[in-house]
């Protein structure tokens, strides 16, 4: 049995295949989908950046500062 995904190709040529009223469907829960895994990611960055600012892993300074040590 194969697992892996299908290409893009075709899933747009099952789609295709759908009624009208299906297509929304998809399209409506992709959009949440989508829209669901951007805030996780955004959840996970977060808590990151707390982590790392609560350990103390984090520097200040000024935008011209960065782009210097950037430049370095």
């Amino acid at each position: 049995m194969s697992t892996t995904a299908p290409s893009v190709q075709e899933v747009l040529e099952l789609i295709e295949k759908l009624p009208e009223e299906d297509k929304d469907l998809v399209i409506e829960i992709a959009r949440h989908r989508l829209a669901a895994e951007r805030r996780q990611t955004l959840l996970a960055e977060v808590a990151e950046a707390r982590a790392d600012y609560k350990a103390g892993d984090v520097q200040r300074g000024s935008v011209e500062e960065l782009l210097a040590e950037l430049d370095e």
